[in-house]
């Protein structure tokens, strides 16, 4: 839409926001979560606002809840952390604001916050709850439901902060893009990104792909040598960062991860290693586990849901992904993770990689390299009938096969013992 076919208001939708200053509704966000862009939703009619006061005294915290608001803001304001959540993961569930905006008959704007009209409650300790029928219910918020204020979008569009007045080709530097955008900037297709991230070539720190922490899961620090799940220390990642193993198994959801990043208020990324604050926890043997309500709960690597860093940006236009034609994709397992992503690559370049290809018969894998174990007990057995009675010398030979092809354990770095291998082999035909 033309921004001349947008009427002037006091409020925009992201879409015609993002209309009116030649830019994409993804480009918003990212100020968003920056703090550099306010974004606010409408408040539904069937949702009332509680005042929620929560004054420290000395150590203890006394919380509770006022009377129903009977005149509510017309916008609640989304703090960064709930405009983070919507650029990672495209929605988030909040019930919780701290100011937002009314406006008047005569279309002036004015900032509302918890603690107006209450005389008992400090305006730094309070936020507004949605409630819905007595009871707390949070608000679903996504891009289809935000808005800009007026004054907010004039001053991006004629501030120093603006991205799209001094660049070529739409093209603006963040912290983090999407794998659609990173791959439009680097003249190439997300599966060709995907690819390149899977090679052992590629600076895993650096193109590693990146996924959001749903609102809906929680981290724990998994220890892989004591077997132990910790609380983390201190801060926990809201991108976590995909390993080479991951990227080869794309189809396959993952639950371990050996690094994240936080966003720091200012909108910069913070590397946030699992080990932090655990002096006798070895980095390589410690891994951010997913898990919702105390259960493991594996991510399912969602194409949408990626990210590269800006220096994977950078190192992706250096390498130009268009001319590594080289990788351990199966053209099977490439047909699949196009269907994901919607785009088709050349298959006919791709190199043959037949130990990546799950048999239709086997259980579903529990680890990236359960397939190709399972590939190559099969190759060694018809060579070696013999063992298909010695499992364990099975496993040794397969575990030779796996480290000659860069088959690892989590992590990358480790090589996979003939116990461990042993467990791909449960209920698995293999002669």
């Amino acid at each position: 839409m033309s921004p001349f076919n947008i009427k002037k208001a006091n409020h925009y939708s992201l879409l015609d926001a993002s209309n009116i200053a030649n830019c994409k509704q993804e480009d918003l966000l990212h100020l968003a979560s920056q703090r550099k862009l306010t974004l606010v939703t409408h408040i539904p009619k069937n949702i009332v606002l509680r005042s929620y006061n929560e004054m420290p005294s000395n150590v203890q915290v006394t919380k509770k809840n006022s009377e129903p608001y009977l005149v509510k803001p017309d916008f609640l304001i989304l703090l960064q952390s709930h405009c983070i959540q919507i650029e990672l993961n495209g929605i988030t569930k909040q019930s919780d604001f701290r100011e937002g905006y009314s406006i008047s008959h005569s279309g002036q704007i004015h900032k509302k916050f918890p603690s107006d009209g209450h005389s008992n409650i400090a305006p730094g300790f309070c936020f507004w709850r949605t409630f819905q029928n007595g009871a707390s219910d949070k608000l679903e918020l996504s891009p289809e439901n935000l808005y800009v204020m007026d004054p907010d979008l004039t001053r991006i569009i004629e501030s120093e902060i603006n991205p799209w007045n001094s660049r070529e080709k739409k093209i603006y530097k963040k912290n983090y893009y999407s794998l659609k955008e990173a791959s439009e900037i680097a003249y190439c297709t997300p599966l060709d990104i995907l690819r390149y991230a899977s090679q052992e070539h590629a600076p895993q720190g650096e193109v590693g792909l990146l996924t959001g922490v749903p609102d809906d899961i929680d981290l724990m620090v998994y220890d892989d040598e004591t077997k132990k799940t910790l609380p983390a220390f201190l801060m926990k990642p809201q991108l976590l960062v995909m390993m080479q193993s991951h990227c080869r198994s794309f189809e396959i959801n993952q639950c371990d991860f050996m690094e994240g990043y936080f966003i720091d208020s200012s909108g910069h990324l913070k590397i946030c290693p699992p080990g932090f604050g655990y002096l006798a926890l070895k980095a390589e043997r410690a891994y951010w586990r997913t898990v919702q309500g105390g259960i493991v709960k594996s991510l399912e690597l969602q194409p949408d849901h990626l990210f590269v860093t800006h220096a994977g940006l950078i190192e992706l236009c250096k390498q130009n992904p268009t001319s590594i034609l080289t990788t351990s994709f199966n053209a099977n397992e490439v047909t699949s993770s196009v269907a994901k992503i919607n785009r088709l690559g050349n298959k006919s370049q791709l190199t043959e990689s037949p130990w990546l290809v799950a048999q239709p018969d086997d259980p579903a894998p529990n680890q990236h390299w359960y397939i190709p174990a399972r590939y190559f007990a099969r190759e060694i057995v018809k060579s070696k009938p013999n063992l298909i009675n010695n499992k364990v010398k099975l496993a040794e030979e397969v575990s030779n096969k796996l480290l000659e092809h860069k088959i690892y354990k989590r992590g990358g770095k480790l090589p996979l013992e003939s116990g461990t291998i042993l467990k791909a082999f449960s209920k698995v035909t293999l002669n």
